[in-house]
Order: C-alpha cells, then structure tokens, then sequence
C-alpha cells in the first residue's frame, strides 16, 4: 500500500468501522475484562484513524500552508467533536438514564463516521477511472 490519498481514506474507512465493532461490542460485555480488551483495540482503531488525518491534511495543501492546514484541522476536531460531545451525552443520559445504552447510541455514530469515509473512498476511486477513461480517449 503506496502513501495516497485515495490509501489513506481507505485506511481511514476501514480503521473506523473495525474500531467502531470492538466499542460497540465492549459496551454490550457486562465482564469487565472482556470490556476492557474490546475497549483498548477498538480505541487503538479509532485513534489510529489520526495518522491518515493529519496525511491528508498536509498533502492536499501547498507546503506553505500546511501549519494552517494543522491548525484548521485540531480546531474543527474540537469544535464538532469535543465541544458538543459533553453536552449530547448528557442530554442522551438525562433521556434514557441508562449509561450502557447511551453509550451505545454514541459510539455507533462511529459507523456514520465509517461510512462518510467509504463514501469519499468510493468517489474517489469513480473520479480516478473517470478521468483514466478520459486521458485515454
């Protein structure tokens, strides 16, 4: 596997499914152990998805805008991710008043995440072959 970009949302997509089964999975153990094995890999997973981020972020930019293209980058993953985190998970728990269950339905928003990624993937393996076809025209 070459360093790409069309290999990085690949891995990106198929690194966040894998990770999104284990979470799910741990949260439906009631053995601790068993929670904790399934927690740290689909964990390892999901973080292992910043690698492929942080490719993509610097080589789709100009090398004299890649610090803002980092910048852009940490700033939008706090901003839709760690700033509404805290407030959805306890609107969902005050609603349920059931922490496994609302655990549940938030890490299964790592499948929307999953399949946004094949999306990208999918289209962007259509653009390459459609514009193979028209080279070769």
């Amino acid at each position: 596997m070459n360093s790409t970009i069309p290999n990085a949302f690949k891995l990106l997509s198929t690194a966040t499914f894998f990770g999104a089964i284990f979470c799910f999975s741990a949260f439906c153990f009631k053995n601790l152990y068993a929670f904790i094995v399934f927690f740290l890999i689909g964990e390892i997973l999901v973080f292992a998805t910043q690698g492929p981020v942080n490719f993509v972020c610097l080589h789709t930019v100009k090398p004299s805008l890649r610090p803002l293209s980092m910048a852009m980058s940490t700033v939008s993953i706090h901003v839709f991710g760690d700033v509404p985190s805290s407030p959805l998970v306890g609107v969902i728990q005050d609603n349920i008043n059931n922490w496994r269950t609302s655990a549940l339905i938030l890490t299964s928003i790592l499948f929307l995440a999953s399949g946004i990624w094949f999306i990208v993937v999918t289209a962007e393996d259509t653009a390459t072959s459609a514009s193979t076809q028209l080279s070769l025209s």
